[in-house]
C-alpha cells in the first residue's frame, strides 16, 4: 500500500504544478482593480458651523477636494477642510453634536460607510456621505 506524498516533496510538487499552470495560462490569476484610476470625490466640512461640501466623479482627487472646500464654502462656512476622500468607493462624515466629535469613513457601499463613521463618534449623526464609484449612474 502506498502512502500519499508529505513533507518537502509535496511542497515542491505541488508548487511546480502551480507554477506551471500560472506560466501556462490555465490558472486564471485575478487582477487587482485599479483603483487609483478613480473616479474621486470628497467632503470639506466646516467643524465651527456645520456646513459641508461633496464632491463626486472627479476624474483627480485634487478636483476633488477643491469642489468639495468651494462647495463648503459657498454655504458660508470660512474653516472648509476635507474630512473624507473617495476613491472609487463611498464616504461619509458623522458628527456627535454632544461631544464635537467628528469622524469620516469609507466603505464599498453608502450604508457600509455611514455605519462606520456613526460607530466612530459613538452614536453621532451622519451630517454628509457620498459615493465616487465606476458603476455610478449620475
Amino acid at each position: 500500500m502506498t502512502s500519499p506524498r508529505s513533507g518537502r516533496a509535496a511542497r515542491f510538487g505541488l508548487g511546480t504544478a502551480a507554477a506551471l499552470l500560472v506560466a501556462g495560462g490555465l490558472l486564471a490569476v485575478p487582477t487587482q482593480a485599479h483603483a487609483a484610476d478613480g473616479p474621486y470625490g470628497a467632503i470639506a466640512y466646516s467643524q465651527q458651523t456645520q456646513r459641508y461640501g461633496v464632491a463626486t466623479g472627479k476624474s483627480t482627487a485634487k478636483k476633488a477636494s477643491k469642489s468639495a472646500k468651494n462647495k463648503c464654502a459657498s454655504l458660508g462656512a470660512t474653516d472648509c477642510k476635507v474630512v473624507a476622500r473617495m476613491n472609487d468607493d463611498c464616504a461619509a462624515v458623522a458628527a456627535n453634536p454632544y461631544t464635537g466629535l467628528t469622524t469620516s469613513a469609507n466603505g464599498g457601499n453608502i450604508l457600509a460607510a455611514e455605519r462606520a463613521a456613526r460607530e466612530g463618534t459613538a452614536n453621532g449623526q451622519i451630517v454628509a456621505s457620498g459615493c465616487a464609484t465606476s458603476n455610478d449612474p449620475f
